[in-house]
């Protein structure tokens, strides 16, 4: 028995090991380690509650999470103030690496790409004139990462930002630089729905009253500025060089707001601060209005199938078979074109029962075969067209058209009733002969049977 019991023990301490090493290596491979920047912990509590103008001394503001706010404007004449506990930041550090001591490296934004580095450091104050040049007009954000004793950036977790409008002496005036849709005399019909980009420089938009001179809102009115907006957009998606991006849609138009049908309707587009008060210069798009329909002939992409004709008796249509277009008030593109949509200029796309075969075809005649289109399931089959935008976005209002055929292939033959020519003949009387002799054989050698029983 002890025997046994000794053989049992190795075996289950082995099997323990052997699970344990098995469930490390499945952890392992199935959950793979990911390399991220050390957690910010912040150990020794660094911080930037203050920066200096000239001689004064003023509080930032701390919005959590070891990020900070000076809600001012910085010159590269002015300092950044930080502190920290229970650690030795000296620049000497970095060169004599020692336990207990550190030095600092800043960087623009955030740590997370090494081409982000500014500059090193060692003790406060920080002058901004270290990093002005890499320093945009407008609103920055700096990050304080502590390196310990490992010398290495990435296990930092001690770290904090200040964010910051820095003014580098030169005149960063908000601006909206580009309205990239709708493009110039879009037309506004009540089925549309118009997408809007606006690119404004040196301003952001916001929900909240920052009292930062380069943060507000973007009104759109329409004709003049007045009282009430077609909308306010607050809110907006950073880009880079200190730019940022506005997006919205005519559905989000006050209702209120009575918008009446003229040719020669104008959008304007201006920016607000916090305060109410019009920033920059305004931006404007002559546009057309017909959201009551009163306005004929405005010019909308029109798009129809001229042969085969919808109401034609014979629906049948080969490869061969020429399909002519009729396309009025749309440019059709020959080839794939970057930059923003523009009005009234795009690509036709071609669909067989819904399938797409050319998403770009530059002309207003095709044939089946042209279009690379071959099947060997023949039949009812619908052709249909669309107009799209460079990005490929259906036009609104959407512009379509289709038409019914009956597709035959080259090498096929149909079967009806009247059609005599293509049903199955037997034409060689040789085969006929030889069924008749089988059917004479089966009768008599039937009757010889009858015969016998009988």
């Amino acid at each position: 028995m002890s025997f046994f019991r000794h053989f049992y023990q190795k075996t289950s301490t082995f099997g323990a090991m052997l699970f344990i090493g098995l469930f490390a290596l499945s952890s392992l491979f199935l959950n793979p380690v990911n390399v991220k920047a050390a957690p910010n912990s912040n150990p020794i509590k660094l911080s930037v509650p203050f920066v200096q103008v000239g001689d004064r001394k003023i509080e930032t503001r701390y919005v959590g999470d070891y990020n900070w706010i000076f809600d001012g404007q910085l010159t590269k004449n002015d300092l950044i103030r930080y502190s920290w506990n229970t650690a030795a930041i000296d620049l000497t550090y970095k060169t004599y690496p020692q336990a207990g001591g550190g030095w600092l490296r800043v960087y623009l934004n955030d740590d997370t790409n090494p081409l982000n580095a500014l500059t090193d450091y060692g003790s406060s104050p920080l002058p901004l004139s270290k990093i002005a040049d890499k320093l945009v007009n407008g609103s920055n954000k700096i990050m304080l990462v502590f390196v310990d004793e490992s010398n290495d950036p990435a296990k930092s977790t001690s770290k904090t930002t200040l964010s910051f409008n820095y003014n580098s002496g030169q005149v960063a005036t908000p601006k909206i630089t580009n309205v990239a849709e709708p493009g110039e005399n879009s037309i506004f019909t009540d089925k549309s729905i118009k997408n809007f980009k606006v690119e404004l420089n040196n301003f952001n938009l916001e929900t909240d009253n920052s009292k930062d001179p380069n943060k507000g809102q973007l009104r759109l009115y329409l004709n003049e500025i007045k009282d009430k907006p077609l909308v306010t957009i607050k809110s907006s998606k950073p880009l880079d060089n200190n730019r940022s991006l506005a997006e919205f849609k005519s559905s989000d138009f006050d209702p209120e707001v009575k918008i009446p049908d003229q040719k020669d309707a104008k959008l304007i587009f201006a920016l607000f601060s916090s305060s109410g008060a019009q920033v920059g210069e305004a931006f404007s798009r002559n546009v057309i209005m017909n959201i009551g329909g009163s306005l004929k002939d405005i010019g909308l992409p029109e798009l129809s199938i001229t042969e085969p004709r919808a109401d034609r008796v014979d629906l049948s249509v080969d490869g061969d078979h020429k399909f002519l277009l009729d396309v009025k008030n749309f440019n059709l593109l020959s080839q794939l074109t970057d930059g923003n949509n523009e009005e009234q200029k795009g690509y036709l796309q071609i669909y067989v029962d819904e399938q797409p075969v050319k998403t770009l075809w530059p002309k207003t005649d095709f044939t089946l075969n042209e279009i690379g289109y071959s099947s060997k399931d023949q039949g009812r089959k619908t052709i249909r067209l669309q107009l799209v935008n460079k990005d490929f976005t259906k036009l609104s209002p959407e512009v379509s058209t289709s038409v019914d055929i009956i597709y035959k292939s080259a090498n096929s033959s149909s079967l009806s009733n009247g059609d005599q020519n293509n049903t199955p003949q037997v034409e060689n009387s040789n085969w006929r002969l030889i069924i008749i002799g089988i059917i004479a054989v089966l009768i008599l050698g039937g009757i010889a049977i009858l015969v016998i029983k009988g």
